[in-house]
C-alpha cells in the first residue's frame, strides 16, 4: 500500500482551504458507500454567503481526476468516446489545468467543457437537470 500512496501529500489534500480571505478545515474519511465518504468542508456561520458554489466544485486537488472522469462518464456514449480512454483523459485535464495555474478558477464544468472542446473539438453544452447534466 506504500507505493499507491506515494504521491499522497499535503498540497493534493490539504487540511485547509482559503477562500475569500477565510482559512476553513478539510477533513477526510474514506468509508466508500458510507454518506460519510470524502472530504467535508468545516464552513464558519459568518462565512456562509461567502463561499463560492464553483470553488467548492474544485474543493481539493487529490480528488479532482476520480471527478473529471465520472463526469465524462455521464456523458452519452456519442461524445464520450471522444474522451476514452477516460482515466487518460481526466488525469491530462488535471495535468493541464495544474500546467496553467487554473485549479478553482470559475466553474469546473465549464473548464472541462472548454477543455473537451479545445482537446477534441467536439462541443459539449450544459443543460439544466438536478445537478447540472454535462451533455
Amino acid at each position: 500500500m506504500r507505493h499507491e500512496a506515494a504521491g499522497i501529500t499535503t498540497d493534493l489534500f490539504p487540511k485547509l482551504m482559503r477562500h475569500a480571505g477565510i482559512e476553513m478545515a478539510l477533513t477526510y474519511h474514506f468509508e466508500p458507500g458510507s454518506v460519510r465518504d470524502g472530504v467535508t468542508l468545516a464552513v464558519p456561520l459568518y462565512a456562509l454567503n461567502q463561499v463560492s458554489p464553483a470553488r467548492c466544485e474544485w474543493l481539493v486537488p487529490g480528488m479532482l481526476k476520480e471527478k473529471v472522469r465520472l463526469l465524462l462518464k455521464s456523458l452519452p456514449q456519442k461524445l464520450r468516446r471522444q474522451c476514452v480512454p477516460l482515466p487518460d483523459y481526466a488525469a491530462g485535464f488535471c495535468d493541464r489545468i495544474h500546467t496553467a495555474k487554473k485549479f478553482a478558477q470559475g466553474a469546473l464544468l465549464d473548464a472541462l467543457i472548454a477543455d473537451v472542446r479545445q482537446q477534441t473539438t467536439t462541443v459539449v453544452k450544459l443543460t439544466a437537470g438536478l445537478c447540472g447534466r454535462i451533455l
